[in-house]
């Protein structure tokens, strides 16, 4: 078990409800937010890496395989953990994520093909990720800060080895609520997604010399 799992059962449902940003509707007490992937001024490139690229379902610690929409209270306790209880996922970050950065990968046009996991493709190489924080941590009460942060390895399937791997952390300015907050948050891991694009074709472009 994670560490910080243990923390979960203390959510701060009144506090959680002073920084939501819509009302409480009995017949639909949840304000569900998701990711979605920004546009792009750049066309989509030739193959330019003749590559197969498998992406693994991401990893994550038992907290973050849920729907819970996490924050924290920087300026209170660092250390707690609260989720909101007006505010959630439309699905686990780990599987938005996901879904994100594979959807990236194959517009992005540089690989032969980018897999998913259930696909029983003879894949080149694998990206394995996992995911550490996906959370909205405040400062005060009226500014927070969106934080995603990942680790990610590229494994060379010819023979198991690591190819290359990366700690990436992105942090993005929010507001005082969980509007703000998942709007920053679909802009870090939009951003996360470009660097991790970035980043694999850099070390895989180095790797076909």
């Amino acid at each position: 078990m994670h560490p910080i799992t243990k923390r979960l059962t203390v959510f701060a449902l009144p506090i959680a409800l002073a920084l939501g940003g819509c009302a409480l509707n009995p017949a639909h007490p949840w304000t569900d937010y998701g990711l979605t992937l920004a546009k792009t001024s750049s066309p989509a490139q030739t193959a330019t890496l003749p590559f197969i690229l498998r992406v693994d379902a991401i990893n994550a610690p038992d907290w973050l395989e849920s729907r819970n929409f996490y924050y924290r209270l920087d300026y209170a306790d660092s250390q707690k953990i609260f989720a909101y209880s007006e505010a959630r996922w439309l699905t686990a970050p780990p599987t938005m994520l996901h879904t994100l950065l594979t959807e990236r990968l194959v517009r992005s046009g540089l690989f032969k093909a980018v897999i998913a996991p259930g696909n029983t493709a003879e894949a080149n190489y694998d990206l394995r990720l996992s995911l550490q924080a996906f959370e909205q941590d405040f400062k005060t009460l009226k500014s927070s800060t969106a934080i995603v942060r990942l680790r990610a390895s590229l494994i060379d399937e010819a023979n198991g080895s690591v190819t290359a791997q990366k700690q990436f952390a992105i942090r993005v300015p929010a507001g005082q609520d969980a509007q703000s907050g998942a709007a920053a948050l679909n802009y870090a891991a939009n951003e996360l997604t470009n660097e991790l694009e970035d980043w694999i074709a850099d070390t895989l472009d180095h790797a076909k010399r």
